[in-house]
């Protein structure tokens, strides 16, 4: 596989900016061989392997510099940010941390939390419990989430019905259900 902080994608992540587009930023199995060989699709699947492939990608492109360049840049991540916002404390140490700034080319004007909350969107695809889905809200704030259902992997109806039982004022449940969508898309 091959991730978007590679330059030869830098001209989709330009346009995407210019053109005010979103880029959906969706797992597949990931490229490690050794990863695959190993344990096969129970390690590289869905449950583990999808999610942690696709916060590398999400990391590089963070750690790349991409959104310094392209600072209007939009991106969208499914299963609940893929585990970043969890993470989020552990993600600014590399930016706050003398020895590991030292260790490493940082090329990033901020903390990697600051442009997961300005750059980035999660949605709310996968099987996760209410307590995973209030702490992503917490985090990211309920103007990042989005209603993503994963169909037709996932029954629509299930994501609804999680969404219904958060304990937020109704409001909120409105951005996360289609107002946030309407606002990154630019639907009137």
């Amino acid at each position: 596989g091959e991730y978007l902080d590679d330059e030869k994608f830098s001209p989709i992540l330009e346009r995407a900016e210019r053109l005010r587009i979103p880029i959906f930023l969706h797992p597949t199995v990931p490229q490690i061989k050794e990863i695959r060989k190993t344990y096969g699709y129970a390690l590289a699947g869905p449950a583990f392997g999808f999610t942690f492939d696709t916060a590398l990608c999400m990391m590089r492109l963070i750690l790349s510099g991409a959104f310094d360049k392209y600072p209007n840049l939009k991106i969208v991540m499914g299963h609940l940010g893929e585990s970043l916002p969890y993470l989020i404390n552990r993600l600014d140490f590399l930016f706050v941390t003398r020895w590991v700034r030292e260790s490493m080319e940082i090329k990033i004007s901020k903390k990697p939390s600051e442009y997961l909350k300005n750059n980035v969107f999660i949605g709310t695809s996968g099987d996760f419990p209410l307590s995973s889905i209030l702490c992503a809200i917490d985090i990211m704030g309920s103007d990042r989430v989005l209603f993503a259902s994963d169909y037709p992997y996932e029954d629509s109806q299930e994501t609804i019905k999680r969404i219904a039982a958060l304990p937020l004022p109704e409001k909120e449940k409105e951005k996360i259900y289609c107002l946030n969508a309407k606002l990154l898309l630019n639907i009137k």
